[in-house]
């Protein structure tokens, strides 16, 4: 054995997902992320020489071939990766086979080193695609791989990827056979700020060994030689203070924190739950709890800092500043003296691969959204969609007509056919994307505080809805590695005017209205002046066939990209989500008599038994804004669409509705049944998601159950339905009970299973 790992090398490659670490990593430069200090590398290495294994490369192209020798054994190791896992039962196992080996991580029993092959039945004698796919939900590949090239093999990987998860589907799709070993190992797959917290933490406890310089002060205390402690601090167990520190007297430092090397603790500060880079400076008084400080950076006296915030390097935070839960500041940012910040404070241009969240791009005005990022944003669009018509708009701003005159340069550049549809809402641009058949649009919109503008690009399909994952995956390949194609100068093309696009738009909604006298009216508020345009044209148009003693009936406020509507009742109460809804189900059926539409997962039971009850077939989607955007367009439910994603035309539709039918909104709201409702989230860091979702499928499997989104269980009581967050590090807990009290006893239950299943472990 000891031969056998002598004569073995191992390729550090890349993870096989996205990395979420920005603002303090790059997926770039994941190498160099600081661990305890130290680079991840640097630990990896370690790792290895612990096992004899001195050959280490590191896989910098995109596929193995230059890798990988005949016959020659290799160990892979994903470089996100840190584990506690024995290298040689690896070799041992491996070493009578010439298949491919991948160590899969058992998180459900004691047991170590089986050779397991999983299908959906249970264990299998051989890996295939459809048992592949259950991998990530039973057994999660672990990040280490070996590989002995052999001839089928070296045809499998011709062009694939160096990641692990694509040397296991090349394999699988070529017949090659793999086998995995599950392992009972500590590993630690560092893809999110949440994992690189409890990575420190494993480390702090002894989970994981890794190297480090201190010394034990007592159970779970760790001290570098050179660090400067003030009598009267407070420290607690499990905590890591470095060389070089100074921590004044009635600092607190709490549980499972790491301070990096000279860093500086004022008197009165408290750090919980925090990990901080090198060279940082608490001022007195600051309160951080559970947030990630990068290095070099100046936190003021009084500040809040709150759970998973995390500042990047060289920022200053002036006296006073609260930044709120889940906020990222990019790096050298400076925030004011007692301003609260409950918005990130990205630079969309470095230090991420994930450009864009939910098909938007949002930032800072001049600071994170530039000209120049517009430009060679437009650039990036322009090379992908070549040779296609591309429309963009914006709002009715000078700032958003900047940044729409520097993407289309860069768009032109490439030689793409420019639809320039001016100042429009959201919707507009939408229906304006579909009606001429373009292969997408982009829409640049604003929001401001305190007189800082905050630009949103929003990208829309040709179907109208947002991208795909691969092409938002492609455009970010692009923009990052700035593989921009040019065109020559007789390519160049001239921007085609589409702003009279407006007039169809509202046109298309005076043509389909029923009532040919109004005796009610409505009261819209809206801050867009391009919303409130449209509004003014079409109200216009109808006050012509409105009654001189009309009724205003309902009021509405209209968001600043024209897309939701917020009702009000006649005693000043906000419509809920749930209540619109079942106020388009009742427009769907009787305005526009739909046969076909699509709801929510989370919508009440009452609003599905209203339009199963008037035969409208129903397609079920995911709880978000977002797919319930794509389901409706993907169906072609474009009345649908409308009133869930148009404010004006749903406004215009209700009243018209209720004109048509002499019923006030009051009587309307009452024929909606209450429903028995209760939300709550618990914390949940990524990689325990789908452990949690599949250990309740797995314990609730034989009763009702829907994994439309997350898993929906239908009780006796009522229904749960559990959402792991895609942004954020927490899960959704929805239940509907038939009373109140049903609903609050579902949700406590399934909560603290949650809880349990959701414990590091």
């Amino acid at each position: 054995m000891k031969a056998l790992i002598n004569n073995t090398k191992a390729l550090i490659i890349s993870s096989p997902s996205m990395y979420s670490l920005s603002p303090i990593a790059d997926a770039k430069d994941i190498c160099t992320l600081q661990i305890m200090g130290k680079p991840i590398i640097y630990h990896i290495n370690k790792y290895l020489e612990g096992f004899g294994i001195t050959s280490v490369q590191y896989c910098a192209s995109m596929n193995f071939s230059e890798y990988l020798t005949e016959g020659e054994t290799v160990i892979m190791l994903d470089v996100n990766t840190l584990t506690s896992f024995d290298l040689r039962k690896l070799l041992k196992f491996h070493s009578s086979d010439t298949a491919v080996t991948a160590v899969l991580n058992n998180r459900d029993t004691s047991s170590d080193n089986t050779c397991v092959i999983l299908n959906r039945n249970g264990f299998a004698e051989e890996l295939t695609s459809a048992a592949y796919r259950k991998i990530p939900f039973s057994h999660p590949l672990g990040g280490i791989y070996t590989v002995t090239l052999t001839d089928s093999l070296k045809k499998a990987l011709t062009g694939c990827e160096t990641n692990g998860a694509e040397l296991i589907k090349s394999c699988l799709a070529a017949g090659v056979p793999v086998k995995g070993l599950v392992s009972d190992a500590e590993f630690m797959q560092i893809k999110t700020v949440f994992d690189y917290m409890e990575c420190h933490k494993k480390i702090m406890d002894g989970s994981l060994p890794v190297k480090t310089n201190a010394n034990l002060l007592r159970d779970g205390l760790w001290i570098e030689d050179g660090a400067e402690l003030s009598d009267g601090v407070i420290l607690e167990a499990p905590s890591y203070i470095s060389s070089g520190c100074k921590i004044e007297r009635g600092a607190k430092i709490e549980s499972n924190t790491y301070i990096g090397r000279d860093c500086i603790i004022r008197k009165g500060a408290r750090l919980s739950h925090t990990i901080t880079g090198q060279r940082c400076c608490i001022s007195e008084n600051a309160d951080i709890s559970g947030a990630v400080l990068a290095d070099s950076i100046s936190i003021g006296t009084g500040c809040r800092i709150s759970e998973n915030a995390v500042i990047g390097s060289g920022c200053r935070l002036e006296y006073g500043c609260s930044i709120g839960p889940n906020v990222k500041i990019w790096p050298n940012k400076r925030v004011g003296a007692k301003v609260r910040l409950s918005d990130s404070l990205i630079r969309a241009s470095f230090g991420t691969e994930r450009l864009l969240k939910n098909s938007a791009i949002r930032g800072e005005i001049n600071v994170d959204i530039t000209p120049e990022f517009m430009a060679k944003l437009g650039s990036a669009v322009g090379t992908l969609f070549s040779d296609s018509k591309f429309g963009i708009s914006y709002d009715f701003s000078p700032a958003c007509a900047m940044l729409a005159q520097a993407m289309c340069a860069g768009l032109t550049s490439t030689g793409c056919e420019l639809c320039l549809f001016g100042d429009q809402t959201l919707p507009v641009m939408r229906s304006g994307i579909r009606y001429y058949h373009l292969c997408g649009g982009v829409h640049i919109s604003q929001n401001s505080t305190d007189g800082v503008f905050f630009p949103e690009i929003t990208f829309i399909s040709s179907s109208g809805a947002g991208l795909d994952s691969r092409t938002e995956r492609a455009l970010e390949g692009i923009f990052f590695g700035n593989m921009f194609l040019r065109c020559g100068a007789e390519k160049l093309k001239d921007g085609v005017d589409y702003s009279g696009y407006k007039t169809v738009y509202r046109q298309k909604i005076l043509n389909g209205l029923k009532s040919r006298r109004f005796n009610r009216n409505m009261e819209i508020r809206t801050v867009s002046e391009t919303v409130s345009e449209n509004l003014e044209v079409i109200l216009s148009e109808i006050e012509k066939l409105t009654d001189a003693a009309h009724v205003r009936e309902f009021e509405a406020d209209i968001d600043r990209s024209g897309q939701h509507i917020t009702l009000y009742s006649s005693d000043s109460k906000i419509i809920d989500r749930n209540t619109y809804l079942s106020i388009c189900a009742i427009l769907l059926v009787e305005y526009f008599g739909s046969n076909a539409a699509a709801l929510p997962v989370s919508a009440p039971k009452s609003v599905t038994d209203m339009l199963k009850n008037s035969g409208v077939e129903i397609t079920e989607c995911g709880a978000s804004d977002q797919d319930l955007l794509k389901s409706t367009l993907e169906n072609k439910l474009l009345d649908q669409f409308r009133l869930c994603f148009d404010g004006v035309y749903a406004a215009i539709i209700l009243l018209d509705y209720l004109n048509s039918r002499n019923m006030s909104f009051d009587s309307l709201l009452k024929r909606i049944p209450t429903s028995s409702m209760h939300e709550s989230e618990i914390e949940c860091a990524d990689t325990k998601k789908n452990d949690v979702i599949r250990r309740l499928y797995e314990k609730y499997s034989d009763e009702k159950t829907d994994l439309t989104d997350g898993i929906k269980i239908y009780q006796s009581n009522g229904w749960v339905l559990i959402i792991p967050e895609k942004y954020r590090h927490c899960i959704k807990v929805i239940t509907e009970g038939y009373t109140t009290e049903a609903a609050k006893e579902l949700s406590t239950i399934f909560t603290n299973q949650i809880k349990r299943l959701a414990k590091p472990n």
